[in-house]
């Protein structure tokens, strides 16, 4: 089957890229499309592996479109700027310009279905793809873009306001023939904010896959960090998005506990959906110690391989520390939702600075690593990895869903 897959960022190339990978391994042609044309595909590992196969190609929206307009589909202006150049690009999707260049570049392919990531019809620069497809009758299956960690729906102000005005916000994500989702909890609340369960499935994550974790492993060189680490328990503190629920300030001060701990030598990752960081003054005031030091550009494949403890508690990353077998921490109390990590207690779960600070102390002392159960990481895992199945073939689901074998 020859597929379509469109890609706008970071993270949906990590949670789609094992997909495409599935699909060409067993045979099938996949063009993919970059929705933003200043992303770096040369330094991005998992787009030049794919790129290892004949029937792989990849291109950028402005190539399909507009070749010499490249401006015209820029996600970095901002301002007066952006506003102009975003009527423009409207007022070629209105008129019908876009949809037809569109249709003419999927004609080129002939694609049995189109794959996106999450989103809305018109999310991310889509729209003219997404009604290309419509029109010529083409399959679209909505892949994740990430991975849900969070139990309850209202995660974040703005969907604890949602809920309470009862807003359906997923109907427009009805228009899929299949929509994915890793968990089944994840699946239900999106059913409740309006999704048709008809096309909702939970087929476990792509990304954490084992078969795929593992090869994903070699792609990132050897981090190198610039201090001496000599006698130090080697710790990455992945940032939340702010918008989590999260107490800043609470997060901050056990930053800066974690800094100040002799024992420790502390990376501070940044969040890949480029959130807020560290404030400047407090940033600098720690990178003047011998013992730490903050990163964006670093792989956190790299950094958690490196790593003795991770700690984690707004994102999925931590699930990534589990399958390499580290320590991983979650600081609870510096946040308001519950996650899996805390369900199934996959994590050593802390519900203060003093008690966090202590786990470090006992393990600097007793030189010894605290542990997650195995019985914990499997609950995680089969919730998450396995959609709430027993140990299966998930890339194989996936590639039977998008080629129409099942679903």
């Amino acid at each position: 089957m020859k597929i379509v897959a469109f890609l706008y960022h970071f993270n949906d190339v990590d949670h789609i890229v094992p997909v495409l990978w599935k699909l060409l391994a067993q045979g099938h042609t996949v063009t993919a499309v970059m929705l933003d044309p200043d992303y770096n595909i040369e330094k991005d590992p998992r787009l030049q592996y794919l790129r290892r196969y004949d029937n792989f190609e990849l291109t950028f929206i402005h190539r399909a479109l507009l070749p010499k307009a490249r401006w015209l589909f820029s996600c970095r202006m901002k301002g007066g700027i952006a506003w102009i150049v975003r009527n423009i690009r409207l007022a070629f999707f209105v008129s019908g310009i876009s949809t037809r260049w569109a249709i003419h570049f999927l004609k080129q392919r002939s694609p049995g279905v189109c794959i996106f990531e999450w989103g809305g019809r018109a999310s991310r620069g889509r729209q003219e793809f997404f009604r290309a497809c419509e029109v010529l009758g083409i399959r679209k299956v909505c892949l994740p873009h990430g991975l849900n960690i969070y139990i309850n729906p209202d995660m974040t102000a703005e969907m604890r306001e949602v809920l309470r005005q009862g807003k359906k916000i997923r109907i427009s994500n009805r228009h899929y023939d299949a929509y994915v989702y890793q968990s089944n909890f994840h699946r239900q609340q999106d059913i409740a904010l309006g999704m048709d369960p008809n096309v909702s499935h939970a087929l476990g994550s792509a990304r954490y896959y084992p078969e795929w974790q593992k090869i994903q492993e070699g792609f990132y060189e050897t981090f190198q960090p610039q201090k001496d680490v000599a006698n130090k328990i080697k710790t990455v503190f992945m940032l939340p998005h702010w918008e989590f629920n999260v107490d800043k300030a609470a997060t901050f001060a056990l930053i800066a506990a974690l800094a100040e701990h002799e024992g420790i030598y502390l990376v501070v990752k940044d969040h890949p959906r480029e959130a807020e960081g560290l404030p400047e003054e407090l940033c600098a005031r720690l990178s003047a110690r011998e013992n730490f030091e903050s990163v964006t550009a670093v792989s956190s494949v790299s950094l958690i391989k490196w790593a003795d403890v991770v700690v984690n508690f707004g994102s999925s990353i931590g699930i990534e520390a589990l399958l390499q077998n580290k320590s991983l921490i979650s600081p609870s109390y510096l946040h308001t939702n519950t996650t899996i990590f805390d369900t199934t207690k996959a994590a050593i779960l802390t519900r203060s600075l003093q008690e966090t600070m202590s786990i470090f102390n006992i393990m600097k002392k007793q030189l010894a690593r605290f542990a997650v159960s195995q019985e914990s990481k499997q609950a995680l895992c089969k919730e998450i990895i396995y959609g709430g199945r027993n140990e299966h073939d998930v890339l194989g689901f996936y590639s039977d869903l998008v080629t129409g074998k099942k679903g």
